[in-house]
Order: structure tokens, then C-alpha cells, then sequence
């Protein structure tokens, strides 16, 4: 067993190491291609009291440099290094907090307390994010958009991990936070006829659920159209208004089935128009 007592950061040595409290007793195993350099760079950061363990830095600082000794192990190939390191934190079980400094259970995953957690979040929050207003390259853009393609269904992240209500109506009050103060993103933009072609073509084929046409239903119930709607849905060649019949008599007419449909919440007048049905609601509807 060799003990490292010098800052020599050359050394090549491939393997084990540990750093041991020769007061408590208590030891943190690592590994490294370059054992010595590494042990240097912990030897370093934990004399300016920057080392990223808390709990070997805690003890530092308590013990003092002289009560910790830095030993080689075990020498190994380079492929084996992360396997032997968790054999032997396993057998040690360096991880319990009385007897080892090691944070991880699992060899190169780190993993964070929920109470560390919230400290870098209280102590992130106000801070001006560095990239804020800064945009994108070109060439950044066009990996983050080549990175997406293709990306969808089974082979998306999100994929089955439904947002929770909470975390929706976050997102809702930041985007209304967001366009209360810099304004709606596209308010003033028209999408080009190659964004619109894509957006046509992306659709085609796609059909609404009954769920969810249900749910669009309601959402519009209720609602009432402006004069000003009215008159564009009018010179709108696509829609055609209809009219309620009782007896051949013209009881009320519509701007269109969709808002006879709201109005009544009669929903077979579509079929009815179309001459698919005599009657619906107890009414026949014609198109005028």
C-alpha cells in the first residue's frame, strides 16, 4: 500500500484509493486512471474548502489536514476501475455516514438530499439566468431541431408521464406573467406558406377523439359570438348559416351548425342539413 504525504501530481498509477480519518477512523474510497493526480485535486479543494462532499469537507475542517492520510489500494486496468470501486464501497459500506464519507450508493451517480436540494433552490432563485436574452446560433439551432425529429410516441421522454395539475397551472401563470410583460410572442407575425404547408400536412390523417371533441364542445358552450365574428363568419364563403324549422315554418336561424349546435345543444344538425336524417331535436334543418 502506498501513502501519497506529497502534492506529486504526475504519477500514473491506474486503481483504488482511499482517504482515511485516522481519529474516527472513517475512510472515502475513489478511483482514477491517475490515482496520485486525484488525490492532489481532493488535497487541493478541500485546503480551500471547495471540495464538492460536504461531509469529508465538514471533517476537514474539524480534524484538521494532518489527521487524514491519502492510500493507494488497489492497482487495476482501466475498464475495471468503476466495478472494483463499488465492490469495495459495498464491502466497506463506505456510504453510512458512521463509518464511511462516500455519498453515492451507485459508482458515478450522483444524488442530492431533498434538503440540498431546496438550498440550491433558495439560493438560485432571483438570479439572472447567463443566457437570458442571448439567442441561438444558426448552427445551434439546427442541432436542437435535428436532435427532435423522429423523436415521438414510445421514443419521446415525456412519453406516458402525465404534467401534474400543479405543475400545469405553473406553467400557465409563468406564460401569463411572461406575455403581461414582453407582450404575445407572435402577436403581429403571420406564418409563412412553408409553416403553414407543414402545419397542413402534419395534421392530415389525425381525427379528433370523442373525448375530445366533447371536451371542445363545452368549452365553447355558452359562449356568445361579437357582431363584429358574426359578420366575418357571414362573408366566410366556407360556412353556410341554417335554419330551424317547425312545420316548414322558420323558427330561428343560425350563422352556422356550429353555433345552432351551441345555442340548442341539439347535436345531430349537421346530418339533418346533409339529408343523412329527417329530423333532429324534433326539428328539421336547411341550410339558407
Amino acid at each position: 500500500m502506498i501513502k501519497f504525504t506529497s502534492n506529486n501530481k504526475h504519477s500514473k498509477i491506474c486503481g483504488l484509493y482511499m482517504i482515511k480519518n485516522l481519529i474516527n477512523g472513517k475512510i472515502y474510497i475513489g478511483s482514477s486512471k491517475t490515482v496520485e493526480y486525484r488525490c492532489y485535486e481532493h488535497r487541493k479543494n478541500l485546503r480551500k474548502n471547495k471540495h464538492v462532499n460536504s461531509h469529508l469537507q465538514c471533517a476537514w475542517n474539524k480534524y484538521g489536514e494532518e489527521n487524514f492520510i491519502f492510500e493507494n489500494v488497489e492497482e487495476c486496468n482501466e475498464t475495471d476501475l468503476l466495478t472494483n470501486e463499488q465492490l469495495l464501497i459495498d464491502k466497506i459500506k463506505s456510504t453510512d455516514r458512521t463509518i464511511g464519507y462516500n455519498i453515492c450508493n451507485i459508482v458515478n451517480k450522483p444524488t442530492m438530499t431533498n434538503e440540498v436540494k431546496i438550498k440550491i433552490s433558495q439560493a438560485l432563485k432571483g438570479n439572472t439566468p447567463w443566457n437570458l436574452g442571448v439567442p441561438h446560433s444558426e448552427t445551434t439551432k439546427e442541432k436542437m431541431r435535428q436532435q427532435k425529429l423522429g423523436i415521438k410516441g414510445k421514443d419521446h421522454p415525456r412519453f406516458g408521464k402525465p404534467v401534474s395539475k400543479i405543475t400545469r397551472t405553473k406553467i400557465k401563470q409563468g406564460n401569463l406573467l411572461w406575455i403581461k410583460k414582453n407582450g404575445a410572442v407572435r402577436t403581429g407575425k403571420n406564418h409563412t406558406d412553408e409553416t403553414k404547408e407543414k402545419m397542413r400536412q402534419r395534421k392530415l390523417g389525425s381525427k379528433l377523439s370523442t373525448a375530445t371533441k366533447e371536451k371542445i364542445s363545452k368549452s365553447h358552450c355558452g359562449k356568445i359570438c361579437s357582431e363584429d365574428t358574426k359578420n366575418k363568419l357571414k362573408n366566410n364563403k366556407q360556412i353556410k348559416a341554417i335554419g330551424q324549422f317547425e312545420n316548414d315554418i322558420l323558427i330561428k336561424s343560425f350563422i352556422s351548425i356550429a353555433e345552432a349546435k351551441r345555442t340548442t345543444n341539439i347535436k345531430q344538425i349537421s346530418q339533418c342539413a346533409n339529408g343523412k336524417r329527417k329530423k333532429a331535436g324534433g326539428y328539421t334543418w336547411k341550410f339558407i
